[in-house]
């Protein structure tokens, strides 16, 4: 995934068309996997918490139910996205400042976006599914010769999701640096 995600960076701001594979095993690719790792934990930090007091039996933090938790990880994701501008920076070389002055100011403009892109991935993905749980069910020696054909119309949905979503960070970052000169 990050070395997709920085083909795209590059691709798009720098019009260099570069092969996924290129830096596969680079530095580079470490530190976006890294980045994107990170931004993805303080996402879903609330969740994870949630998860653990659970696992614990524990149902109240603070005096409150831990069904809050749910709600802030709406805020912690839109926290989160602020931070999505370093991933087209560690793909083009580019220096990263410290983190609170690289945050941008789109968090919740950014999680809309991935929303939307979601739900219209989460479709077509829902329809494979729903196919393939019928078939299974009911034609099994048909299902197993087809399931190479669904698994790779689902790899493809998933693939096409994350160039849009690389692609809508690329974008955004270009037009901020344009509006910030």
């Amino acid at each position: 995934m990050s070395s997709v995600g920085i083909s795209i960076h590059k691709e798009i701001l720098e019009k260099k068309e570069q092969d996924y594979f290129l830096d596969f095993l680079s530095v580079k690719n470490f530190k976006y996997f890294f980045a994107i790792t990170a931004i993805t934990l303080i996402s879903i930090s609330p969740l994870i918490f949630h998860y653990l007091f659970k696992s614990f039996g524990k149902n109240a933090l603070f005096n409150l139910n831990i069904s809050f938790l749910f709600m802030l990880w709406i805020f912690s994701s839109a926290f989160a996205l602020r931070f999505i501008f370093i991933l087209p920076k560690i793909a083009l070389n580019k220096k990263i400042k410290p983190y609170i002055k690289q945050m941008n100011h789109e968090g919740f403009q950014f999680l809309g976006l991935f929303i939307v892109v979601t739900i219209i991935f989460f479709i077509p993905s829902s329809i494979i599914l729903s196919l393939q749980i019928s078939l299974s069910g009911s034609n099994a020696q048909f299902f197993t010769f087809i399931k190479p054909l669904f698994d790779f119309i689902s790899f493809y949905i998933s693939y096409f999701n994350y160039l849009i979503i690389f692609a809508a960070i690329s974008y955004s970052y270009k037009m901020q640096n344009t509006t910030d000169h």
